[in-house]
């Protein structure tokens, strides 16, 4: 049995003993990064501490969940950030950072990044012998990793983290950045924390769209986000929301009510914007479509079909290292048959291979289909690859509201 049947989903775990197992046995000491390279949000950092007149070199930084990410070391490298704690659970990973981080340290004197073995869902308030609070905390994928649904048990692990987070924050100017897809579950589970937060903690959330193609020329199909929540102490009723728009290198901010919805939406429209520029058509193929999306073309009337619905899939593997390219190819081929039992034309769109955790990843991938045949369409790519795929879950589901129709 391979290594991820024995250890279950990465997605939603945190404990030592898990994690520690999986810096064993799956990772084999292979940097990770998460969903994008510091050079992608740089220039959120700028936009933190411009309005605070500090320069980002003299931020102290903590690092929650850094397994055995690079980031620490760039930051020193490229913008002389020399002081910085990184924790995480798995004391395997942590010593593998000791280790890295001695040889780095000699040959970079004025670097003082530590690697401490620490539960973030835990308090942290000793976590440096000094006791000296905390700039920022910063979160590449953690947070994504932790929180696998919206439910009781990923709330309270919502509220631990950023409880624990506050503590050692700086209580007016501190912040916690994360890097993040911004799957629907995880906007749901910051925005409820936020709201029953209701300013005590927390003052105000500012989501920044990255945009990997302008900063670094990489092509994706998922945009990732940046997520700031800032500190805050009492005397507020609600937290503020503003949305960053990335156009051409400079933010522009946009305020917004503070709901889900609102949130939400602002995230989805700019995924949708992400995908119609262009900058996630690296993988498709106008001459295999089997629907038509001109919307402005001819003034076309056609009302779309209720029934359809636009979904997205997230296709989770056992094992690294699955050919998601072959198989992203065989769906987007004639993958069903008359035999499956489907009532409805399906077409499987854009895709794009995610990364979990650690060498892991899943691949995400659009498909249009009727309401009455989503749970089918599931149901049959598990059954299809029960020897490879440990679940297909659905996200963002739909109707469908622009003049896409299907040809005839």
């Amino acid at each position: 049995m391979n290594a991820l049947q024995n250890l279950g989903d990465p997605a939603g775990h945190s404990s030592a003993e898990y994690w520690d197992k999986f810096f064993t046995t799956v990772t084999n000491s292979t940097v990770f990064e998460w969903y994008c390279d510091l050079v992608d949000f740089i220039s959120v950092f700028h936009s933190i501490t411009a309005p605070l007149h500090l320069p980002i070199s003299s931020l102290f930084l903590l690092h929650g969940g850094t397994g055995n990410s690079d980031l620490i070391f760039e930051l020193f490298t490229q913008h002389n950030v020399s002081k910085s704690i990184a924790i995480d659970i798995s004391s395997v990973a942590i010593e593998e950072m000791k280790q890295k981080s001695s040889q780095f340290s000699s040959e970079n004197p004025k670097f003082l990044g530590e690697f401490l073995q620490a539960d973030v869902l835990q308090p942290l308030l000793n976590i440096h012998q000094t006791n000296s609070l905390f700039d920022g905390y910063v979160d590449k994928g953690l947070f994504d990793a932790m929180m696998s649904k919206f439910d009781e048990e990923c709330k309270e692990k919502t509220s631990a983290l950023f409880t624990s987070a506050a503590s050692v924050l700086k209580p007016t100017t501190g912040f916690y950045l994360a890097i993040s897809l911004a799957e629907e579950h995880v906007v749901r589970l910051l925005v409820d924390y936020l709201q029953n937060d209701s300013g005590e903690s927390w003052k105000k959330l500012d989501v920044f769209e990255l945009d990997p193609f302008f900063t670094s020329g990489k092509k994706g199909k998922l945009r990732p986000f940046c997520f700031v929540v800032h500190r805050g102490v009492g005397g507020e009723e609600a937290v503020t929301f503003n949305f960053n728009n990335f156009i051409n290198g400079q933010y522009a901010t946009t305020k917004g009510e503070f709901s889900f919805e609102s949130v939400n939406n602002a995230v989805n429209d700019s995924r949708d914007s992400y995908a119609e520029a262009g900058y996630n058509n690296s993988n498709n193929n106008s001459n295999n479509n089997n629907i038509n999306n001109n919307k402005d073309t001819n003034n076309s009337t056609n009302t779309p079909d209720a029934s359809m619905c636009c979904a997205t899939l997230h296709i989770k593997p056992f094992e690294p290292g699955f050919n998601w390219e072959q198989f992203a190819t065989k769906l987007k081929s004639e993958y069903f048959t008359e035999e499956d039992g489907l009532t409805s034309n399906y077409e499987f769109k854009d895709y794009e291979i995610v990364p979990v955790g650690y060498g892991v990843c899943k691949l995400v991938i659009t498909i249009v289909t009727s309401f009455e045949d989503l749970d089918l369409v599931v149901e049959l790519i598990g059954d299809k690859e029960d020897d490879d795929i440990s679940s297909v879950d659905v996200e963002d589901v739909r109707q469908l509201v622009s003049d896409l129709k299907f040809k005839t």
